[in-house]
């Protein structure tokens, strides 16, 4: 857990852990932040599977429960941000992130989006063939709730950030 919280301080990827019990939409984004660091290569080590809202780990969630628990000064904080971690294709996660603020409630909608096309075009089961048949298959689990223009606008993030091809 260290490495996550680690990761995510120095990356600033951290929502806003202090609402996490209470507030679904911040667990919902780190769920989501964390499912698409790790596609981006980051080795948490968690498994993510096919759940209501998109991709989503147990232990992940077990882990997010703890780290609420620390007690996190800024003395602390300074001291896991000195830590060093490879970060493999940390522009990638720039190209993803830039424009994503984790602390705002409509955000956890898009990063469901974005985990929910990714995980439906990589490891679905049965697989998933093409964009297409995958913008179908979330129109078909999650009907009104994206507009084709929203997934259109997420299939190209995720292929700016090298996530899809």
């Amino acid at each position: 857990m260290k490495a996550l919280l680690t990761t995510l301080l120095m990356l600033n990827l951290l929502p806003n852990m202090k609402e996490f019990k209470e507030n679904f939409k911040v667990r919902k984004t780190f769920q989501k932040t964390i499912y698409l660091l790790q596609e981006l290569g980051i080795k948490f080590g968690y498994h993510f599977s096919w759940y209501l809202n998109g991709p989503y780990s147990s232990s992940l969630a077990d882990d997010g429960y703890e780290m609420v628990g620390l007690r996190i000064s800024e003395k602390s904080i300074g001291k896991f941000k000195s830590k060093t971690i490879d970060i493999p294709n940390e522009n990638n996660i720039n190209i993803l992130f830039n424009n994503i603020d984790l602390k705002s409630n409509e955000t956890s909608d898009y990063l469901e989006l974005l985990a929910s096309i990714h995980f439906l075009l990589t490891h679905a089961y049965p697989k998933i063939r093409n964009e297409n048949e995958a913008k179908q298959k979330l129109k078909q689990y999650k009907p009104d709730k994206f507009s084709d223009k929203e997934i259109e606008n997420a299939v190209n993030n995720l292929r700016a950030a090298g996530l899809i091809q």
